[in-house]
């Protein structure tokens, strides 16, 4: 449900998302599937690409975003990688841990 939230919210706001890039799955990862504060980053992404005029959004875009808030990391879920492959790299590394 947060997947098909987060991409007619994004369609609403004229800012395109591309469904392979599996954006609830890393946004809910990044925020250890805690849904608040997953919501929290899904609107501060929204939000930074409306006030920059963007249209459509990016990994790039999202990791800087993300960035933020947790900088220091040298890898986050927002690596511009299938996501199957971020998410194992980032699990191996210790991510939820």
């Amino acid at each position: 449900m947060f997947g098909k939230n987060f991409m007619k919210s994004a369609n609403t706001l004229g800012v395109r998302a591309d469904a392979d890039d599996e954006w609830a799955d890393r946004i809910l990862f990044a925020e250890h599937g805690q849904v608040g504060r997953s919501v929290a980053l899904a609107k501060e992404i929204l939000r930074d690409a409306v006030t920059r005029k963007r249209d459509e959004l990016s990994l790039q875009h999202a990791e800087r975003v993300f960035r933020k808030s947790k900088p220091g990391l040298d890898m986050t879920p927002f690596h511009s990688a299938e996501w199957d492959v971020v998410k194992s790299e980032l699990t191996a590394i210790g991510w939820g841990q």
